[in-house]
């Protein structure tokens, strides 16, 4: 229990792993003619080959506008915490069909990794960001928001380099690596932390839960009943 509070301040920065795994898939299949051989023979034309790889990467963005989607939708009353975790469950699968698509050699399993790659981080950027300002403290909620966009950069460049040659040849399934310890680590973290006190004010109403909610993600000598009534004062406006 003392580790639990001593840490606590700290435990909503877990959820960085949100934009670091949507810098890591964006990146993921960067090595196009490594790919492609795996799939193709060299009798399939190169305009095919690019038509091919064009629609594969297409699934990405329209995963995400599906994720999106899925945010509008919603039932406001749903766990966010239940669906941070659906959302890195089904990140896991399309892992697991990429690793497919490079053993059994098939580009159909290729086009749905990233499909649903898409649709996973769509859900958890558009949960997942706005759950991790929730979370802060909220007087770092400042400098928790300038840390996501270095933090998908980061993923960016790690995945990217993970892609290179010289590291993986045709062997490309060794780039998804990084994507899959991180998923796993995340689906850990979000066991960890508490549902977010915002949506449990929401949903609730109740200050008491809601001031031990905050009791495990602040420091000792935080007020935690001062900002459960400060968070319902808000709810009550909306």
């Amino acid at each position: 229990m003392k580790i639990s509070l001593n840490c606590g301040p700290f435990l909503p920065y877990l959820l960085t792993f949100v934009p670091f795994l949507f810098g890591l898939v964006i990146s993921l299949a960067g090595n196009k003619d490594a790919i492609m051989k795996s799939f193709f023979d060299e009798k399939v034309e190169d305009g095919r080959i690019d038509l091919y790889w064009t629609i594969a990467m297409s699934m990405f963005p329209t995963g995400g506008t599906l994720g999106s989607i899925f945010s509008l939708v919603a039932p406001k009353t749903l766990s966010r915490k239940l669906i941070l975790i659906s959302a890195n469950v089904l990140g896991l699968c399309g892992s697991i069909l990429y690793l497919l698509a490079y053993f059994l050699k098939t580009y159909a399993c290729f086009v749905l990794s990233r499909l649903v790659h898409g649709t996973a981080v769509g859900i958890l950027m558009s949960f997942g960001i706005v759950t991790y300002l929730q979370m802060v403290i909220p007087k770092q909620a400042g400098f928790a928001s300038t840390l996501v966009q270095p933090i998908i950069n980061f993923g960016i460049v790690l995945s990217s380099t993970m892609n290179l040659n010289a590291i993986i040849g045709d062997k490309w399934l060794i780039s998804i690596a990084p994507l899959v310890v991180s998923q796993a680590l995340t689906i850990i973290w979000m066991i960890i932390l508490p549902e977010s006190p915002v949506f449990s004010m929401q949903v609730s109403g109740d200050i008491l839960n809601v001031g031990g909610q905050l009791r495990k993600i602040r420091p000792r000598n935080w007020d935690c009943e001062k900002e459960a009534h400060d968070i319902h004062k808000e709810r009550l406006l909306c």
